[in-house]
């Protein structure tokens, strides 16, 4: 059964990504420490996704992957892809990039763009293009880069999914930086930031 403090814990996690991309995470740690995790299952695969989410804002990609991977297999157990599941695939890919594991970011995004027809799975076909963007980075085919950014925010935008879209947003425009193009990077940032605002208003 739901608990208040699982309801709780479930406010939190949203909370801690916001405030984690808005780069304040002394308040994400903060507010994470304030909240009474119980050994529930649900409440720990909060707890370790949320840590996977500082720690990979921090760059401790080893740290950020041991809890995403805790993440996954706590949300396989309890038998649902669950609310937090798109998460807990992003959080897992984050890190393994940040390690520079490449063979196991294809493996992950192979093992989720066979996904078909439900939302959450024409999310997660979102996510495979946005990482998928970063592998053809970190491969230098930057020629293939954009196309994978920009199947991702069309995706997200008909999906009506503004903080993952301000996500997706802020990755193209940094690879646009990179790329020396920050005059195209510009309107892509804006719209990230202005996202991160508004909804930091809403909560």
């Amino acid at each position: 059964s739901i608990t208040i403090r699982t309801v709780r814990a479930r406010l939190c996690m949203p909370l801690v990504q916001l405030l984690v991309h808005r780069g304040e995470i002394s308040k994400a740690k903060e507010l994470l420490d304030g909240i009474e995790i119980s050994e529930e299952q649900q409440e720990q695969l909060i707890r370790a996704l949320s840590l996977a989410t500082i720690a990979n804002a921090e760059g401790h990609h080893r740290a950020a992957l041991e809890n995403a991977e805790k993440a996954l297999s706590l949300g396989e157990s309890l038998g649902f892809g669950g609310m937090f599941a798109k998460d807990e695939l992003i959080e897992a890919l984050e890190a393994t990039l940040g390690l520079g594991d490449l063979d196991k970011v294809e493996e992950l995004l192979n093992r989720h763009s066979d996904q078909v027809g439900s939302r959450p799975a024409i999310f997660s076909a979102a996510t495979v293009e946005r990482f998928r963007a970063w592998l053809e980075h970190a491969r230098r085919r930057d020629d293939s880069v954009a196309p994978h950014f920009k199947r991702a925010e069309a995706t997200l935008r008909e999906l009506g999914m503004p903080f993952y879209l301000a996500l997706t947003l802020l990755d193209h425009g940094e690879w646009l930086v990179g790329q020396s193009r920050a005059n195209e990077a510009g309107p892509l940032l804006e719209e990230a930031r202005a996202t991160f605002e508004s909804l930091s208003e809403t909560m």
